[in-house]
Formats: structure tokens, C-alpha cells, sequence
């Protein structure tokens, strides 16, 4: 999932990566990547005819921002509960930003986990 319907280049190891990722490293890196056919939220709702998602559960390797903040808000009213891995990125994509954008398409935290400084566990729900 991605936060447009496109090809896009998946890095999956190098410098830096510790994870593959859509998020391209910073600096030059010899990664190794592939290319991969990324869609939407909304496009997996609508494809799948799919009124009300009960539990989504997202571990997207910090595409997180990207999906979330592309889909809608009429789709994400359609999401009941949402339980998610993320990643603390830079200073616009961080938990405190996902939590204020959460509850600005009027999510309820319930659940928020750190397990590092650059990850953690954060739940949701209507």
C-alpha cells in the first residue's frame, strides 16, 4: 500500500536500511530495490466492495503517513479500528503528528507503544 496507485522502487537492503522500505535512503547508497506495483487504501476498499473495515491492522515500514494521509476521510470513516506499527521518520512524520491526525478524523487513541526511539505500536478506534 502506498499513498498513490504507481510503480515504485521497494528498498530492501543497503546502508541504512533495516527494513524495505518505499522510503528512498538519504545520501548515496548502493541499496538493492525493486520495482513494485503499490495501490491505495480507498482502492482496496472499493475493488473489494468493502463498506466498513471492523480491524485494520498496518504495518507499512513508514508509508504509514503517506497512506493514511491520501486516503479520503470518507474512507477512513469507514474504518472502525485501526492497530499499527510506526515509525518515527523526521519532524512531520512522527507518532505525535499520527495521533493529532488520527483524532482529527475522529479516532480515539487507545493503545500507544514505543518499543524504540524510531518505532512503536499505536491503536485506534471509533
Amino acid at each position: 500500500m502506498a499513498g498513490d496507485v504507481s510503480d515504485r522502487q521497494l528498498f530492501a537492503s543497503g546502508n541504512g536500511i533495516l527494513f524495505p522500505t518505499l522510503i528512498a535512503p538519504q545520501g548515496t547508497d548502493e541499496s538493492i530495490q525493486k520495482l513494485v506495483s503499490c495501490t491505495t487504501l480507498a482502492n482496496i476498499l472499493d475493488s473489494n466492495n468493502l463498506d466498513t473495515i471492523d480491524l485494520l491492522k498496518m504495518d507499512t515500514e513508514g508509508a504509514e503517513y503517506e497512506i493514511l494521509s491520501a486516503t479520503p476521510p470518507a474512507y477512513l470513516k469507514r474504518i472502525r479500528e485501526i492497530r499499527m506499527e510506526y515509525h518515527n521518520l523526521d519532524q512531520e512524520r512522527n507518532v505525535s503528528q499520527l495521533k493529532r491526525f488520527l483524532s482529527s478524523q475522529d479516532f480515539e487513541i487507545t493503545h500507544e507503544q514505543a518499543n524504540s526511539p524510531t518505532n512503536g505500536n499505536l491503536w485506534a478506534r471509533r
